[in-house]
């Protein structure tokens, strides 16, 4: 399924004044899963980003267990993770003239998350986690006991089986297969872009060029939904490939493949100027918001971030055994 839209309504992209950065905000790097996590729960976003890091909340005096917590997984995100690690491996094999099977990624991809699965079933509290590329993940839905967490680990499973399928089935895709392929395309590219006012670190899934134009695109597990936010995060990169790649607003054309929907949906966005400029203005906007947070994260004062008590957010969160709140998670909430 094809679908063509513009990003932002009206109204967001009208001409807007670009605010002026408070103190030192560039010192923030501003990322789309970032702004998300700020949004979403300022304590998992302290976790995430102070609490559980070495060098920043020194005085913290639960470190080593943020630093253990934060590297739980939970089923949603952890097949996602494995999703795209097997089609930037397919499409990299595939330009270089080693085309895989579906039944390879998908032999590949469910082997990789029943060994988490094996890991996390087997886990003893105090055991130590495996590092390294290959390590299974310790899911948190087993971790914390969730009693539906073999049928969430099935449901996920069957999503992410729905998803690569798609991706290889799907004829509407060897475009995209076929672009990958092109000498110059950037797979699973990291960007950075340096500004006056922010940092800015994006992943692109995919880029290369097509007729004297740039395709960006980014693969999702799942269906359609968080439209103003997806529409940021596409931004985003279309404002980084502008300066990684040297080109033009109008010549990049953006696409938002949702890989678990139907057998497919590919939403394709036109980018103008006026909404790259919406779009930095956000940014600008969002890194300031995190800005007037940092010093105290640095601090390690963590009363200072809010827990959201929201049950859906809860469940999600790796830090939950620490929540200042004590939110009771249950799974049929």
């Amino acid at each position: 399924m094809f679908q063509q839209m513009t990003l932002f309504d009206a109204e967001a992209t009208r001409a807007q004044p670009l605010p002026k950065a408070a103190g030192d905000s560039s010192q923030i790097e501003w990322s789309h899963s970032r702004r998300d996590l700020f949004e979403r729960c300022l304590f998992w976003y302290y976790g995430t980003y102070y609490g559980a890091r070495k060098g920043t909340a020194k005085s913290e005096p639960r470190k080593e267990q943020l630093r253990f917590l934060k590297k739980l997984g939970n089923v949603n995100l952890r097949a996602g993770t494995i999703m795209h690690l097997v089609i930037r491996t397919c499409l990299q094999h595939s330009k270089k003239g080693d085309s895989w099977a579906v039944e390879r990624a998908l032999s590949w991809a469910q082997e990789i998350y029943k060994q988490d699965l094996r890991f996390s079933r087997e886990y003893r509290p105090g055991t130590p986690l495996l590092s390294g590329t290959n390590a299974p993940v310790l899911l948190m839905e087993f971790f914390y006991g969730f009693p539906e967490a073999e049928e969430l680990w099935e449901k996920s499973v069957a999503r992410l089986r729905k998803a690569l399928a798609n991706f290889f089935t799907n004829p509407e895709f060897k475009r995209f297969h076929h672009g990958a392929s092109h000498p110059d395309s950037l797979i699973e590219k990291t960007v950075r872009l340096k500004d006056r006012h922010f940092n800015l670190r994006g992943q692109i899934d995919l880029a290369y060029p097509e007729d004297e134009r740039q395709v960006v695109l980014d693969w999702k597990i799942g269906g359609a939904g968080g439209e103003s936010s997806d529409s940021l995060q596409l931004l985003s990169y279309a404002l980084a490939a502008v300066e990684e790649l040297g080109c033009a607003p109008e010549s990049i054309d953006l696409y938002k493949v949702h890989l678990g929907d139907g057998e497919g949906k590919v939403t394709a966005y036109t980018v103008r100027d006026h909404q790259i400029r919406s779009a930095r203005a956000r940014i600008i906007q969002d890194t300031e918001r995190m800005y007037s947070m940092d010093q105290y994260g640095r601090d390690g004062v963590s009363g200072a971030f809010t827990p959201c008590g929201q049950p859906r957010v809860c469940r999600m969160c790796p830090f939950q055994a620490l929540c200042p709140k004590g939110v009771e998670v249950h799974v049929g909430d």
